[in-house]
């Protein structure tokens, strides 16, 4: 038995001297090196659904062509959205034709161009460009000797996204949240956003107002009272 308390007696002496050293800076603590973040990108690769087959790749018919078009009549800002062409002549045959595709009649911006396959059908993707203003715009197909034209709506709009890092937060903790702005192809969208925070009575008690990054994100945080209510995080991007 008195051994047993020598060995235990050791024991913590031993324990007690190595938890001196630790304390006072003599034994290293192994500790992991810190990783640096890695940078943001300055450009993000997007690749369309559906690339424009280039005109010239086969001859393109000079017979006069009947279309068939189909195409959204609702396109987004900075999204992609798509279009499907169909040539025949007269007895229905497929032939191919080089196509030009604008927005609008008056001040024509060049969406693609592009030719109808051996089977007189091309379905082509492209991005509707930031530049056009919201509203109702012509679409204009153009294959050198006819020209179509209908009628589209241009609305800049976007999926705003909340997360934060908790369900429920407690009195005196930190609500800590990102924004994520994403187009109607989940492509993240530079916005300017807005992030307003309201008690359980609808003050305001908190309201940011930052850009996105490239990756459609901004983050933004608020410490919270000891007394604080119940609250409603909403947000918006800025046009």
């Amino acid at each position: 038995m008195k051994t047993q308390n020598n060995n235990l007696n050791r024991v913590l002496i031993i324990l007690g001297i190595f938890i001196i050293l630790l304390l006072s800076g003599c034994v290293e603590k192994s500790e992991k090196p810190l990783v640096e973040p890695k940078p943001l990108p300055t450009e993000l690769k997007y690749t369309l659904t559906n690339e424009p087959v280039p005109c010239g790749k086969t001859a393109a018919s000079s017979v006069d062509a009947e279309y068939t078009i189909i195409a959204p009549k609702l396109m987004f800002k900075g999204s992609e959205s798509s279009v499907t062409i169909r040539t025949q002549d007269e007895s229905g045959n497929p032939v191919n034709k080089c196509v030009k595709v604008f927005m609008s009649s008056e001040n024509k911006t060049e969406l693609f161009e592009t030719q109808t396959t051996e089977n007189g059908e091309v379905v082509v993707s492209f991005v509707v460009p930031d530049d056009i203003e919201q509203g109702s715009h012509e679409i204009v197909f153009e294959d050198g000797t006819k020209t179509l034209e209908g009628e589209v709506k241009v609305r800049a709009d976007a999926a705003v996204f909340i997360e934060t890092d908790k369900p429920i937060y407690k009195p005196g903790q930190t609500i800590q949240g990102r924004i994520l702005v994403v187009n109607n192809n989940l492509k993240p969208l530079e916005r300017n956003v807005v992030v307003e925070i309201r008690d359980a009575k609808g003050i305001k008690i908190f309201r940011k107002t930052s850009k996105t990054n490239i990756l459609g994100v901004s983050a933004f945080e608020l410490p919270l009272a000891l007394n604080f209510e119940l609250v409603e995080i909403n947000s918006r991007y800025l046009v």
